[in-house]
């Protein structure tokens, strides 16, 4: 009964994830961009405009000092990053990347065999519980902070309440946009991971007979490439979405929130709320940084056991073959970018928990202005 419920929460995902999937079948289901566009682009640039500018007349004090500027940063720093996510989506996105990252997923995953299907079965199961966990934390301690942390000003309170309601309804359609999304990054990249998974198992189980070494090893080599291939559009399609999603965890939930708990005028339950109420976006980031090294892990895993292939043979063209698919797979330099700076690799998470734990360590040596 469990697994029939997991199931179906699993289309409901699939459905609103915007996101051409392989069902039982291994047909390809695809929906329109649409959603996407409108909660996270159309509806999040909107709302954080409306938000900055009520924000700017209330927050800001007309001063020219660096303080008074830094300050009124500061106070409308969430309005900005929600108007910058909108135009990312509004006109950075390359939805034709993603549509040859779709196809190009497609050909592989013709000869995908049970255990990638069972990987991918397993990934997704571990995607629900992580988004399940998530959705609830973030639903409840929004409903608690809005009942017992109430920070509306004046203007808003004396506003209609329909005014009310259209900005609440607006504020939740973007959340939804914004799972949506994950969701649908979570799917792309579990993809990857199953199609590089099925070739490196391929390598490790060896399969092959020394008679056809070079055509099989020449057949998972093309399929090694078609999936660099879709991994390069996936990447081209998401570099810059993934960029504001980095930034704006560093700033919102490091530094902001280090400010916020180092602040004279919190009180514990203050604290407690600002902790709590950022442990789902937290999660949410880890499990997408896990997603994306996975990517870049699995793209260089086989290249001991390919390899180990080439003392199976004294053929020079099958050598040949097994050099020129260790030295692609030996780059590592498959995977997702910040900006296409660098790419998210184990050593990018290390430097983001040392940034995290410098911030932390320092932070009760600051001393903020209650005013």
């Amino acid at each position: 009964m469990v697994e029939g419920i997991t199931i179906e929460i699993q289309k409901i995902l699939n459905l609103l994830a915007i996101y051409p999937y392989v069902d039982e079948f291994s047909e390809y289901k695809s929906y329109p961009k649409w959603l996407i566009i409108i909660t996270l682009g159309v509806l999040s640039f909107l709302h954080g405009l409306h938000s900055c500018y009520w924000s700017f007349i209330y927050l800001c004090h007309f001063e020219s000092t660096f303080t008074s500027i830094t300050k009124c940063l500061y106070d409308i720093h969430y309005d900005l990053i929600s108007i910058i996510r909108g135009l990312v989506v509004l006109f950075m996105f390359d939805w034709a990347a993603l549509d040859n990252h779709v196809s190009i997923t497609q050909k592989v995953w013709l000869k995908m065999d049970q255990k990638s299907h069972e990987f991918i079965i397993k990934s997704r199961r571990f995607k629900l519980i992580v988004m399940t966990f998530s959705s609830l934390n973030d639903l409840i301690w929004t409903l608690v902070g809005a009942y017992l942390f109430p920070t509306d000003s004046e203007d808003f309170k004396d506003r209609p309440s329909i005014y009310k309601y259209v900005i609440a309804v607006c504020e939740f359609v973007t959340v939804m946009g914004w799972l949506f999304m994950l969701n649908m990054i979570s799917e792309i990249c579990i993809n990857l991971q199953a199609m590089f998974a099925m070739i490196n198992q391929k390598l490790t189980d060896h399969p092959f007979n020394i008679d056809h070494l070079t055509d099989q090893i020449k057949i998972y080599r093309s399929y090694y490439s078609l999936t660099i291939r879709a991994t390069q559009s996936a990447e081209t399609f998401l570099c810059y979405y993934l960029t504001i999603v980095y930034i704006e965890f560093i700033y919102s939930n490091l530094v902001n929130n280090i400010f916020n708990l180092a602040s004279p005028t919190n009180s514990l339950a203050d604290s407690l709320q600002i902790l709590c109420y950022n442990l789902s976006t937290t999660t949410y980031l880890f499990y997408l940084t896990y997603n994306l090294i996975k990517v870049n892990y699995f793209s260089h895993k086989g290249s001991e056991d390919l390899y180990e292939l080439s003392l199976l043979t004294d053929d020079n063209q099958c050598k040949q073959e097994i050099e020129l698919f260790l030295y692609r797979m030996s780059k590592k330099d498959v995977g997702f970018t910040f900006s296409k700076l660098f790419v998210i690799t184990p050593n990018f998470i290390t430097s983001l928990f040392t940034l995290a734990l410098t911030l932390i360590l320092a932070s009760p040596s600051f001393k903020l202005n209650p005013d």
